[in-house]
């Protein structure tokens, strides 16, 4: 069993405290007409934590506050979560189950992809936004407008706002140092978040250390927020849009690709046009030149003089040596031929289309405005609609660069840590683990200091395994089960000798012989030894001992059966050979009263009896279910 050892020396508190100091800090947030920020992943977490805070808000009926996802992926992951809900939790199932109604068509939850459509929404919120390493995505974006300002204000920041900063950014960013960041997992190592849950957990350790009187009176089972105050040098990212230069440039660039795509369709066009005709005219024969000749008479009589649709006696048309074909003159007609592809014949989608209002006239309905009926080959937009698929906002075609510059940044916020990561922590490990019992451990993932406490107190533990392994990082762990077994090559007289015994789908050989090392080959042989180097095992040896003689050797060996049968499956062997058989005693098997069959505790069978010709006769079909070597 291979685990981790991330959470071995932390204890959660209990899941209810957590979520009420959830809620608690949000609504203090909210109350001081301020805005929270939670950072989480895009696609797994974040489902918990939007399903959770969808259910407070409906249990108290919080529509004053908007609640956001804010992720790029938010419309996709909401819809996938819809369709997938055979995968979730009981209470997910339980309530669509009871109640038939989905629990992610959220009733307070909006969906947002952009950072734009945040200012449709004024005043205080909560953001549930990604990435919960607070090192990309709208996350960041939102830490450094909500909580950070320039340690060093610059002449050139405006630049990068431009004239896009609404008023509400403004009012935001002046209550920034009054906005909360609840961070929900303690982020990879080296990153943002990390780096302010260590603050965090700095400071309220000093709290803590403070208020021991009144912890010891009453205890806090969720260690409270912390006004942080701190400068953080840290990378800054900004999307602007592209100017002068660099904007005719890719515009220049964005023209070349347009022209080479429409020459490239075009080359494609060209290319399956002459395939079409080299198949039409593959495909052709004699009736094919009689309807190019009948299509060019049509032509002359269409364009022509002195052509006329009845018989004309002078007119006649060579058809031979020997004779003279008539020919008459017919009204204009072209007989077009069908064309088939790989799956049939081809159909025009333009036969098949009508209107609307034709078939309103035909169904007697009113005609509606506008639109198309059957539409193959137009596009109607009602019936492209699809409601089990996410219908996305538009997106914003200008272009846009992004820029990037080191600033010292001057973070001014209420932060607090609630543990939403879903990992078992060390009690839970502990707890767990003896009951797995795994015959080999391995501890990875985690601190030296939290990797050597969990293998100590698995290697304390009576009903745990000896073999816990702690590897370092980049240390090579061999754990394989069979560590004994080795590869050699059998000799052709070897294998010729052996005599098989058949067990269920395998046949088994007893073999003895001598390894040689070839000088030409890394895998050592196996062949035939010589009769006086054959080792005689004794009767006592185990099955993995007694490893024998072959068949062409003169050694004697004691007989080894292989294979393990019930004694309820003997006594329907025993039945079906028409001997009668019933248990008797603590697991003795009486077959005609007459011999007794017993397993004893070890797993080895016993056959009691008198010498006769049941007794024989039992034997016989007892030695009939092992494989006898």
């Amino acid at each position: 069993m291979i685990t981790d050892a991330y959470n071995a020396n932390i204890v959660h508190p209990a899941r209810k405290h957590r979520d009420a100091a959830l809620f608690d800090s949000i609504m203090d947030t909210l109350q001081r007409n301020c805005s929270v920020l939670l950072p989480t992943d895009s696609a797994a977490r974040v489902l918990e934590l939007a399903y959770l805070l969808d259910q407070h808000w409906s249990f108290h009926h919080l529509s004053s506050y908007p609640l956001i996802l804010l992720s790029h992926t938010s419309y996709h992951t909401t819809h996938f979560a819809k369709i997938m809900l055979e995968w979730m939790g009981d209470a997910v199932t339980k309530q669509f189950s009871q109640a038939r109604e989905n629990p992610y068509d959220f009733k307070y939850l909006r969906l947002c992809h952009r950072r734009e459509d945040l200012d449709r929404y004024p005043g205080p919120k909560v953001v549930v936004a990604s990435n919960l390493s607070l090192e990309t995505g709208y996350a960041r974006q939102l830490f450094l407008e909500w909580m950070g300002e320039p340690a060093v204000e610059k002449l050139g920041d405006s630049k990068f706002e431009g004239d896009e900063m609404s008023d509400v950014r403004e009012k935001e960013k002046e209550s920034a140092k009054n906005n909360a960041l609840i961070l929900t997992d303690r982020g990879p190592p080296g990153t943002l978040a990390r780096e302010l849950y260590e603050k965090w957990e700095k400071q309220t350790t000093v709290k803590t250390e403070a208020d021991d009187a009144a912890q010891q009176q009453q205890q806090q089972p969720v260690k409270p927020s912390v006004e942080l105050a701190a400068n953080l040098k840290l990378t800054v990212r900004r999307k602007i849009p592209l100017e002068g230069a660099e904007l005719l440039e890719h515009q220049s660039a964005q023209r070349a690709k347009i022209e080479r795509e429409a020459a490239q369709a075009a080359m494609i066009a060209r290319s399956k046009t002459i395939m079409e005709e080299d198949d039409l005219m593959s495909e052709g024969s004699e009736s094919d030149e009689a309807l190019e000749d009948a299509n060019a008479d049509v032509e002359d009589l269409l364009i022509g003089k002195d052509q006329f649709d009845l018989y004309v006696r002078d007119a006649a048309k060579s058809g031979g040596f020997f004779k003279q074909t008539q020919s008459y003159r017919m009204f204009p007609f072209s007989e077009k031929r069908k064309r088939f592809d790989d799956y049939g014949e081809v159909i025009a989608p333009e036969h098949y289309v009508r209107s609307a209002a034709e078939a309103a006239d035909i169904a007697g309905l009113p005609a509606p405005n506008g639109g198309t009926g059957a539409n193959f080959g137009g596009r109607d937009e009602d019936a492209d609609v699809r409601m089990d698929e996410p219908i996305l906002p538009p997106r914003d075609e200008v272009p846009t660069k992004y820029v990037a510059y080191d600033e010292e940044i001057h973070v001014r916020c209420v932060l607090r840590y609630i543990d939403l990561e879903g990992l078992s922590d060390g009690r839970s490990i502990k707890t767990i683990l003896p009951q797995v019992a795994p015959r080999k451990l391995i501890l990875v993932h985690g601190s030296e200091e939290a990797t050597r406490d969990l293998e100590q107190a698995c290697l304390s533990m009576d009903q745990m395994t000896r073999e816990v392994f702690a590897p370092d990082v980049g240390e090579v762990l061999n754990v394989s089960a069979a560590t004994n077994i080795y590869q050699v090559k059998l000799t052709d007289a070897l294998v010729s000798s052996l005599k098989f015994s058949k067990l269920d789908d395998y046949e088994l050989a007893r073999i003895s012989g001598r390894i040689h090392f070839p000088a030409d080959s890394t895998t050592p042989t196996l062949d035939i030894a010589p009769a006086d180097e054959i080792v005689v095992p004794s009767p006592e040896s185990s099955l993995g001992a007694a490893i024998s003689a072959n068949a062409n050797s003169s050694g004697w060996h004691a007989p080894v059966f292989v294979g393990d049968i019930r004694l309820t499956d003997f006594k329907r062997v025993l039945q079906a050979a028409g001997i009668t058989a019933e248990f008797r005693g603590e697991g003795v098997l009486v077959c005609n009263e007459q011999v007794a069959v017993r397993k004893t505790a070890t797993g080895q069978l016993l056959l009691e009896g008198l010498l006769s010709e049941d007794y024989f006769k039992i034997r016989t079909l007892l030695y009939a279910q092992h494989a006898i070597l």
